[in-house]
């Protein structure tokens, strides 16, 4: 198909343009005072910067990274000190915990917000465990207070991840000062960007961002005198002045982005079995950073996207438990299962945390990702992102016998299987519900819906399929009988 319309992931030629005329005056200050390296540009940043989150200190750095590892630093990790973090992030957040010495903890994530889940947390913790680091994912705050109460109780410290997070709420509060630190990425792809790569880490412990300040140029206290061995990451005058030209617009280019959430919320409810992000708490204002919908038909939307020129991208494609550079770095204590960024990571516009649920009698419901199989391929059952079974029922091979009458018949894993249907529910049970990853289509990706095309069979009073338009294929109401 060829279309001429083309919409970009993100056109930053538009964010250039408006701040051109005033950026191009303080660079031809920088250049004509050579002020490069810590000049006045840097100053007049931190100094902005922590007046609109709201905090007593900032310090500018190099880059996100940076100033993660300088947080963790500043903080005193060091060998053998664990630090948990989601297992759903960008590779930095557990990376940077490696980098300053520790060992990463991976802990799941909530279903619904692709934040760290507090309660899994408590389940990782350790006499080695010295801090939390929790992300701000997709500009969305994750549970603060549930995470303080965490460290208060084991004497832990935090840090926010508040990469994705520039001008987002929690309980009222600007996130940046809600920890004992929290770290910044200015990428130009960050909702306050600049022109190449910039850092900063905020804080209301003056003391201790000062310390960042110190570890970030190399230790020195005063010129030439380095009381500790530190590390070269400062924020360069020319990516300052960006970001001065850019901190203005940052509030009224947030509300634009949540005026195009409400839009998107609008116009795409009840669209197949899209999963659009939750509504924000109160007292909470996410700022959009990425607007992740989640589909068990992922790979499918995002051609048919392409196809009308219209961009999209995964963010992010693997759990960082699963990533080959951290294998048999990171610690998991117990063997505890992280199906929720397993199954996230998966779809990424999309996680149910349970695979499959299968009641007994009326109203049986299956939904989630790759049935009968987690995501190495192997069957799985529990834990997250395999199979919970209650009644009787097979799938994919797997069977749990208690309960009567008999309950469904599933059959084959991504529309495969047996005599190649991909899903049979049968024996006259009604209201069954059917919703989820790679159900109702057969192994090529093509939608079928009856016999011989791999797709699927209902035999009962009320089924609907989620996914796409099966009601009407069925001949089903069009308004099914709700389930369990």
């Amino acid at each position: 198909m060829t279309t001429t319309l083309q919409v970009p992931y993100l056109d930053l030629g538009r964010a250039r343009r408006r701040i051109a005329a005033p950026l191009e005056q303080r660079w031809q200050r920088i250049l004509e005072t050579s002020a490069f390296v810590l000049g006045p540009e840097v100053r007049e940043f931190e100094r902005q910067f922590a007046g609109f989150l709201g905090v007593e200190a900032c310090v500018g750095v190099a880059n996100g990274t940076d100033a993660l590892v300088l947080a963790l630093r500043a903080l005193g990790v060091g060998a053998g000190d664990e630090v948990i973090v989601p297992a759903f992030s960008f590779f930095a957040t557990a990376e940077a915990v490696l980098l300053a010495g520790g060992v990463p903890v991976f802990c799941d994530i909530d279903a619904a917000t692709f934040n760290l889940d507090p309660a899994d947390a408590a389940a990782r913790v350790t006499a080695r465990t010295r801090g939390i680091i929790g992300v701000h994912l997709y500009g969305r705050p994750f549970d603060v207070d549930g995470v303080l109460r965490l460290c208060d109780r084991h004497g832990l410290w935090l840090v926010e991840d508040a990469a994705q997070a520039h001008g987002a709420l929690y309980a009222g509060r600007r996130v940046g000062g809600l920890g004992r630190l929290a770290s910044w990425s200015f990428y130009p792809t960050k909702n306050l960007g600049c022109y190449g790569d910039g850092g900063a880490v905020t804080g209301n412990d003056r003391a201790l961002v000062e310390r960042v300040r110190r570890l970030a140029n190399h230790g020195q206290d005063t010129r030439y005198h380095h009381v500790e061995v530190g590390w070269n990451s400062r924020l360069d005058s020319l990516q300052a002045a960006v970001l001065n030209c850019r901190l203005p617009l940052l509030e009224a280019d947030n509300a634009r982005r949540r005026e195009l959430a409400c839009r998107y919320h609008g116009g795409l409810a009840g669209a197949g079995d899209l999963a659009l992000p939750p509504a924000d708490p109160p007292g909470s204002r996410s700022i959009y950073h990425q607007l992740t919908v989640r589909t068990a038909r992922r790979d499918a939307l995002m051609r048919h996207l392409a196809d009308h020129g219209i961009a999209s991208s995964i963010h992010y494609p693997s759990p960082l438990h699963r990533q080959p550079a951290l294998a048999g770095t990171a610690a998991a204590p117990g063997g505890v299962a992280i199906g929720g960024a397993t199954a996230a990571a998966r779809n990424v516009i999309g996680a149910n945390n349970t695979g499959v649920s299968v009641s007994p009698s009326t109203g049986n419901r299956i939904q989630g990702n790759f049935i009968g199989t987690d995501v190495t391929g192997a069957h799985a059952l529990g834990l997250g992102d395999g199979i919970s079974i209650t009644g009787t029922a097979q799938i994919g091979g797997l069977t749990a016998t208690p309960g009567t009458p008999p309950g469904n018949v599933i059959s084959g894993n991504h529309g495969g299987g047996g005599s190649g249907r991909g899903i049979v529910v049968a024996n006259g049970i009604s209201n069954n519900v059917i919703q989820g990853n790679l159900i109702g289509t057969d192994a090529t990706g093509t939608q079928a819906l009856g016999n011989g095309l791999g797709g699927v069979e209902i035999f009962g009073a009320v089924n609907v399929i989620g996914g796409f338009d099966a009601w009407a294929a069925a001949g089903l109401p069009v308004e099914p009988s709700s389930g369990s």
